[in-house]
């Protein structure tokens, strides 16, 4: 129940964040296959680059590599991308800022090396 503590905004979004938790830890009971930063950090990248990619083509790449991520990282960087500040960020997961901070960071980072990685394979 709303109480005031935060915005209903910020709120309404920790809601949301909870009830999408719940849900994917149901689905991740049936084996759904979930991949940590560490494992994806650890993956050898390359850097080859194509410049003429389209729009659509880098935003589906770039959907598939964040629902690689587990439940709690992809969260992060959705609403990283939805321009949440990092502030509103913690409120929702119960991270502190300064994680949030160092995982949205992290995540950058891994996505940028692994889209690199699809690119050249692709």
């Amino acid at each position: 129940m709303f109480d005031g503590r935060c915005s209903l905004k910020t709120w309404t979004f920790r809601v949301a964040h909870n009830t999408a938790v719940s849900y994917v830890n149901r689905e991740r009971r049936m084996n759904a296959k979930l991949v940590s930063l560490e494992e994806i950090d650890g993956a050898a990248v390359s850097y080859a680059w194509e410049p003429n990619i389209d729009r659509h083509r880098m935003l589906q790449q770039l959907l598939r590599i964040i629902l690689t991520l587990k439940p709690l990282d992809r969260q992060i960087m959705i609403s990283y991308l939805e321009e949440m500040d990092t502030l509103s960020i913690s409120d929702i997961t119960g991270l502190s800022a300064g994680s949030v901070a160092m995982k949205v960071h992290r995540i950058k980072n891994l996505i940028s090396r692994r889209f690199l990685k699809d690119q050249h394979h692709a």
